[in-house]
């Protein structure tokens, strides 16, 4: 993981490659890897805002990235900033006709925990 970080790292270097929702994935992954809710929090934070508009096309991603955040909420001891992050996370994969996936299932399990 920590290779797939330094690579995208080197790939989005300055805003001329890529794309928002890549710089958004490499945020997401720096994430996973941090020791420390409250870094780990920020960085998830910093990747939903660079995603500026949901889309079809992101849609997933952003559904995702809401999930992690809730996650690292509710890590961190602070469930109802928890909550909403995983309410939305759900309720874009609702919108967007994505809640019968795979990827649907961790969400709605961590949601109930």
């Amino acid at each position: 993981m920590k290779e797939i970080i330094r690579e995208l790292k080197q790939l989005l270097k300055g805003n001329n490659h890529g794309t928002s929702s890549d710089r958004a994935l490499l945020l997401d992954y720096q994430a996973t890897m941090e020791t420390k809710p409250e870094k780990a929090i920020k960085l998830e934070k910093e990747a939903l805002a660079q995603i500026k508009e949901t889309t079809d096309g992101n849609a997933h991603l952003v559904s995702n990235l809401h999930a992690n955040l809730g996650g690292l909420y509710r890590i961190n001891g602070q469930t109802e900033f928890a909550k909403g992050h995983m309410e939305k996370g759900i309720l874009l994969l609702e919108q967007y006709k994505l809640l019968y996936t795979n990827d649907s299932i961790p969400q709605i399990n961590n949601y109930a925990a």
